[in-house]
């Protein structure tokens, strides 16, 4: 049994360090682990007291496979991860600054102007904003730009079609209520047509 932990553990240190060199040095140092554990208990130590002598092994092991020299192939992987993590911060705190401020704006822009009926509005604005920093999280993954856009199309699409609805309908009131609902049909018939263009495409 802890045989098979200092197994994991060096396993696990490998695909942490992730390069190349360490995955050619592993299943070496994983045999010698196991020797060595071996050698141990027959001398008459415990398991756990062998697995405990041996963990400083492990240590040593990981900091020689971390000294390895990379390639550059791996180098450009690891810069391009720490870039994505560093977008992906920045992403979510301008998004948590966005839904922070809007509801000030919103109380802010209805009390000084009124029209309550439509500066909720905002907060769907703000909604189709959270879709457009999903997106960028998924092409700064790696995930290419047209597969993103036909995840989120549709949530932007209906999304928008809301406040549309919503604005032009109260801008204009009256009579304009009686045609405005056509909007939606509408959305539905464009979101059937980039359906069918996506599955044309063969995609």
């Amino acid at each position: 049994m802890m045989k098979k932990e200092l197994k994991k553990k060096l396993e696990s240190m490998c695909d942490e360090i992730g390069t190349a060199a360490a995955a050619e040095k592993i299943d070496e140092m994983v045999g010698r682990i196991s020797t060595e554990f071996d050698r141990k208990v027959s001398e008459g130590k415990s398991e756990l007291d062998a697995y405990r002598e041996l963990l400083a092994d492990v240590e040593k092991i990981k900091a020689m496979l971390e000294s390895l020299p990379e390639t550059d192939e791996e180098a450009e992987k690891k810069e391009r991860e720490r870039n994505a993590k560093k977008t992906n911060a920045l992403l979510d705190t301008i998004e948590t600054c966005m839904w922070l401020l809007t509801p000030v704006v919103y109380l802010a822009v209805s009390f000084l102007f009124g029209h309550w009926h439509m500066t909720w509005l905002m907060f769907l604005s703000s909604a189709i904003g959270s879709v457009l920093f999903d997106m960028l999280r998924k092409y700064n993954k790696g995930i290419p730009f047209d597969k993103v856009m036909h995840q989120e199309f549709s949530g932007v699409l209906w999304l928008g079609i809301v406040i549309v609805y919503f604005l032009y309908s109260f801008t204009f009131s009256g009579w304009t209520w009686a045609y405005s609902w056509l909007i939606f049909p509408l959305g539905a018939v464009i979101e059937v047509i980039r359906a069918g263009l996506w599955r044309m495409r063969g995609n």
